[in-house]
């Protein structure tokens, strides 16, 4: 029988580092061109990684779209070529 690995999430421990900020304002850039939207970054508040051919994240994110701070949750690939991929972004 195959032994499968479950998959390990590291939480971030600094989420006030530079990169992570960057791929917050990053996911929601792209939300903002894919949905024509209009959201305002304003901090990453939480993350989670895991090393998959180069770090997927799962970000906590606060923005700014109508005049009231909103939560939402992105799911960010940063590949071993530092290019980056939004899988998802959502409201929560």
């Amino acid at each position: 029988m195959a032994h499968t690995q479950a998959i390990r999430w590291t939480k971030v421990q600094d989420v006030e580092e530079k990169h992570i900020q960057e791929l917050g304002e990053y996911a929601v850039e792209e939300q903002n061109k894919k949905e024509n939207w209009n959201l305002e970054f304003e901090k990453v508040s939480m993350g989670w990684f895991q090393h998959l051919a180069g770090n997927i994240y799962i970000l906590r994110i606060k923005a700014n779209l109508t005049g009231t701070s909103d939560d939402y949750k992105a799911i960010v690939w940063k590949k071993h070529n530092q290019c980056n991929e939004l899988m998802s972004f959502q409201e929560i």
